[in-house]
């Protein structure tokens, strides 16, 4: 198409349809995108990666608390005490609740 109409031609169709497939025999090689819909793509995945970051942040300082849990010099004290004391559970299992057809 840009072989036959001119890039004014591809501009002006941008401006209408916001992208353009560029193909090669038919086969899909290339987009064109207008500005506007380009601004808006990259935009959007600044607001993913803004999220994704939060969500590792978050993660990552959880890791961080534990590990420093560990780290402490008393670590290994705390949990040979949590090993002897004895098992304690409070309220009912899954399996205490479900019934079983006999």
């Amino acid at each position: 198409m840009l072989k036959q109409k001119g890039w004014k031609s591809i501009v002006r169709e941008l401006a209408t349809a916001g992208r353009i497939v560029v193909t090669n025999h038919r086969e899909p090689e290339a987009v064109i995108l207008s500005l506007s819909q380009y601004k808006e793509l990259v935009e959007r995945t600044q607001q993913v990666d803004d999220t994704a970051g939060n969500a590792l942040a978050a993660l990552r300082q959880q890791f961080d608390k534990r590990l420093a849990a560990l780290d402490a010099d008393d670590a290994s004290d705390r949990l040979r005490a949590l090993m002897r004391a004895p098992e304690s559970l409070v309220g009912t299992s899954v399996a205490s609740r479900v019934s079983h057809p006999e």
